[in-house]
């Protein structure tokens, strides 16, 4: 065994004096790092598998590499979490604005369905809306009259001018509109945002 091994240091060009330097060096060092044969053993096989991949000369910047990758991976997932937490705060946020916009669009549906069915009305009975400020007011007249065609009719005729009757009755029904019109924008925009959430 010992000549074998006097031959394979014949042959690198080492000498007996560098061979047990170099063994002893090796032995030392492995003393103070506690590292065993076995551990050596397996270190090694390690380093030949890494080498399939990457020079055992590059080993160091493709740790370094995959180092920075693990570093960017973790940052991403860091950052991720954060979005998700975002995420649902702002989906709590959201949900709470969806399900107050569902309680006002479920009471613009109750207007929109009132107009809908007094129009209707209106319509059945000949009558245009475009008119229904002035029959809002005839309705007031025949309330507080009680009903009483005849006192009805002289109060109807102490309008003498036709005029003042069509402005004011103009006026009522512009107001009117405007209103109904705000009902319907408002509705709409309801349902926007609830398309949108």
């Amino acid at each position: 065994m010992g000549f074998r091994v006097a031959k394979m240091m014949q042959r690198l060009g080492i000498t007996e004096e560098q061979f047990e330097s170099f063994m002893t060096d090796i032995y030392n060092r492995c003393q103070r790092l506690e590292v065993s044969p076995d551990q050596i053993e397996n270190y090694l096989k390690e380093i030949i598998k890494l080498s399939k991949i990457v020079f055992p000369s590059e080993i160091p910047n493709y740790l370094q590499t995959q180092k920075k990758g693990i570093e960017n991976l973790q940052e991403k997932y860091e950052n991720l979490q954060q979005e998700i937490s975002t995420s649902n705060i702002q989906k709590t946020i959201i949900d709470s604005k969806l399900n107050s916009l569902i309680d006002k669009s479920n009471i613009s549906h109750e207007a929109i369905a009132w107009y809908t069915n007094s129009k209707q009305e209106l319509t059945n009975a000949k009558i245009s809306i475009n008119d229904i400020s002035l029959f809002s007011q005839c309705l007031s007249v025949l309330k507080s009259q009680g009903y009483d065609v005849s006192i009805i009719l002289m109060k109807f005729r102490e309008f003498n001018n036709i005029d003042d009757l069509q402005d004011f009755q103009q006026t009522t029904a512009d107001i009117h509109r405007a209103n109904l019109e705000k009902l319907l924008s408002d509705e709409y925009h309801l349902h926007e945002q609830i398309n949108t959430h």
